[in-house]
């Protein structure tokens, strides 16, 4: 099954059979999710270390705070969005597994967890610099997955750069945007 058949295959398509049993699958839930397989995100196992700029700093904190969590819970969501897709983190809260939401999960929430890569294709078309939020000099240590952390440097890797690099990319789109922020004076 390609990542989008089951998208595609909406309310009318297949036998009776077939969508009755999508039908009980996806019982009271709205989003069915692509059906990709996010196994080996169970376990936080892998250390990730990687420096940012205050301003970065201080927005992770703010949301850490607004979200009533903390740094770690924060960026593994933030990396999960950036990887795999608001729409398959949505699916799977809605299916009781909230471990990358932005929000602490309940003591109840962690007791009933539910047990990708891109290729290559010609040249990587060119990014604009991301903006200059000044020295990268707070460390920052969080716990992720191994998968993640795979996928994570195979991006990293298409994108000619390193870990540390791709991610604080990945973190001022996530909270500033993709369009330059202006200069400060």
């Amino acid at each position: 099954m390609g990542l989008f058949d089951r998208l595609r295959g909406g309310p009318g398509h297949g036998s009776p059979q077939q969508r009755e049993q999508r039908d009980a699958s996806v019982a009271r839930t709205y989003l069915t999710g692509t059906g990709r397989d996010f196994g080996g995100l169970e376990e936080n196992d892998q250390p990730v270390k990687f420096h940012v700029s205050e301003p970065i700093r201080k927005a992770l904190d703010e949301m850490a705070e607004y979200h009533d969590s903390n740094l770690s819970v924060i960026v593994r969501h933030i990396i999960f969005v950036a990887l795999y897709g608001s729409y398959d983190l949505h699916a799977l809260g809605e299916r009781g597994n909230n471990e990358f939401m932005p929000y602490k999960a309940t003591l109840a929430e962690r007791d009933m967890q539910i047990l990708y890569s891109r290729s290559r294709s010609g040249l990587a078309p060119t990014r604009p610099a991301p903006p200059d939020l000044g020295k990268n000099l707070d460390n920052i240590k969080i716990w992720l997955p191994k998968r993640m952390v795979d996928d994570l440097d195979a991006l990293a890797d298409e994108a000619d750069s390193n870990r540390s690099a791709f991610l604080r990319e990945v973190l001022i789109q996530h909270l500033f945007g993709r369009m330059q922020l202006p200069v400060k004076t």
